[in-house]
């Protein structure tokens, strides 16, 4: 019910909502992920692969299984202009052969085909990607940033926070602003004149790897899911 009331609200809102990168936003979900309560409000979205989920007193822990290069989990907040962040770690105890592929991520327009803005940080190669997946599963790169000092290596936090908003100022009606941030530092604003091709509302975290990464583990809390304000 949380889910479709936020779905409604931010449907309401229209995609002629002018919003600049220093737009104000307004909190819609927020979950600190720290208790058993807390984090049963997160389900994995998908069904690929294998995705085991591990126990914690203070965040949302998983792993990856055989044969699994990415794990979902959705958040009961939807909407298309929104923005996104938490806090991930990539256990150190990750195998030593695919922790360097692994990343942490949260997108935002995501549907079950696998569309969506995605923005994956690489803590071992302090790497960071802006990707946009069509709906045919072509990937976009959109930006990328390498030997970035902000991003903290395995087994630290990183708070990674991803933007898509429709409607921007001075743009064609079809534009997406989105604006990255990682541990506090903007990394980048990039405008999407095909702002309107992802049609997706589920927002989410998770671990993944251009490869198969079996035993990649971490964790996640401090979701905050938020929408331009006013509206």
């Amino acid at each position: 019910m949380a889910a479709l009331v936020v779905g409604l609200l931010i449907a309401a809102l229209g995609p002629a909502v002018a919003r600049s990168e220093a737009a104000a936003t307004l909190s819609i979900y927020k979950n600190a992920l720290d208790t058993s309560a807390k984090r049963s409000q997160i389900f994995r979205y998908g069904s690929e692969g294998q995705c085991k989920r591990g126990k914690a007193s203070k965040a949302f822990r998983f792993s990856l299984g055989k044969q699994t290069r990415e794990c979902f989990f959705r958040l009961p907040a939807v909407g298309r202009s929104v923005e996104v962040s938490a806090v991930g770690v990539l256990f150190d105890s990750t195998p030593e052969k695919v922790i360097g592929r692994t990343y942490l991520a949260v997108s935002t327009r995501q549907t079950g085909n696998g569309s969506r803005y995605q923005l994956a940080v690489f803590p071992s190669q302090r790497k960071w990607e802006l990707r946009k997946v069509e709906p045919n599963g072509a990937i976009e790169y959109l930006a990328t940033g390498k030997n970035q000092k902000e991003i903290k290596g395995p087994g630290q936090s990183n708070r990674i926070l991803l933007r898509s908003f429709n409607g921007v100022k001075g743009q064609p009606s079809t534009t997406a602003r989105l604006v990255a941030r990682i541990n506090g530092k903007r990394v980048v604003v990039f405008n999407d004149a095909r702002g309107l091709q992802l049609t997706g509302r589920i927002t989410s975290f998770s671990i993944g790897s251009p490869l198969f990464a079996t035993g990649a583990a971490g964790s996640f809390r401090e979701v905050d899911v938020r929408i331009p304000d006013p509206f």
